[in-house]
């Protein structure tokens, strides 16, 4: 068919045309036969699609229930593991956290052994309130003291 028409006749079978192109339509109707004939064909076509009715077993049904079921389970697993899978980097980024947290705390000098490797000066000795060197031994050995029972405490 050469007809320009015919490409808006499913639409003014199916009544989808504004009123301005269903009246251009039905005037062309009157004049072209081909377009007529197509129009018959198509509301025919309309008529058998319409009529028709699928009717499905019970063995279809339970298949077609099943498969929406394995896909809704599908849906579920698939943010379960994208779930668990944010989880454990968390608790990865937080195991290296506490690794490298935990190395530098246990690399700290206690403030005794600094004191017991260095030797003390004079001056320091009077800041500290120690004028002679066995107060500065008694000082020392009560820093370890006190350094070793926390250690032992919090524990």
């Amino acid at each position: 068919m050469s007809c320009n028409e015919t490409q808006y006749l499913d639409a003014y079978a199916d009544g989808q045309l504004p009123d301005a192109d269903r009246l251009r339509i039905e005037q062309h109707l009157a004049d072209c036969a081909p377009c007529t004939l197509e129009l018959t064909r198509l509301r025919k076509l309309s008529a058998i699609m319409g009529a028709y009715r699928p009717t499905l077993s019970s063995d279809a049904l339970e298949r077609i229930h099943n498969a929406i079921g394995q896909t809704w389970d599908a849906g579920i697993l698939r943010i379960a593991r994208r779930i668990s899978a944010v989880a454990a980097s968390v608790v990865v980024a937080g195991s290296l956290y506490l690794t490298f947290f935990e190395t530098e705390q246990a690399t700290a000098v206690p403030v005794w052994e600094q004191a017991a490797v260095t030797a003390v000066q004079p001056q320091d000795a009077q800041l500290a309130g120690a004028t002679t060197s066995g107060e500065q031994q008694v000082q020392l050995a009560e820093w370890i003291v006190s350094d070793l029972g926390a250690n032992r405490d919090g524990r």
